[in-house]
């Protein structure tokens, strides 16, 4: 209860851990420069989180961009992002927090096949968070 902390004094040496609140993030995985994870505003949009991840890579199929709406288990939506390497203006979500997003490098690629790689990804990159939060709460950085 944050009412009988009001009113504490802390005196010197004394160390205090102030949690981020708030903080939406969007996952870019795939056929982007550096894939990673993006703070989000809101009106954030994926063509934002995808130039914030450095861009499409050389072998980016921008035909078929995929948005795992609230993670994995959330509902899927594909946009043509084509329009950008034409210098043209197209559909451009707004993102929400938790959403994945997927850049195939390979225009055939099933959506049993992108789960299966993404997966391994964010395992890795959840636990790669859960770490540095471990280690910012621990060694207050």
């Amino acid at each position: 209860d944050y009412k009988s902390l009001m009113g504490y004094k802390i005196s010197g040496g004394v160390a205090v851990y102030v949690p981020e609140i708030g903080t939406s993030r969007v996952y870019v995985l795939g056929a982007v420069l550096r894939p990673s994870v993006v703070s989000i505003g809101r009106d954030t949009t994926l063509l934002d989180v995808i130039m914030r991840a450095g861009g499409f890579s050389k072998s980016a199929v921008t035909s078929s961009v995929y948005v795992f709406r609230g993670g994995l288990k959330g509902t899927i939506e594909v946009y043509d992002m084509s329009w950008v390497e034409r210098g043209k203006v197209g559909k451009n979500p707004v993102m929400e927090p938790g959403d994945i997003v997927f850049v195939p490098d390979n225009p055939v690629m099933t959506i049993n096949e992108i789960i299966s790689l993404i997966t391994p990804m964010m395992n890795f990159v959840n636990s790669s968070l859960n770490l540095y939060k471990n280690m910012k709460g621990t060694f207050g950085w």
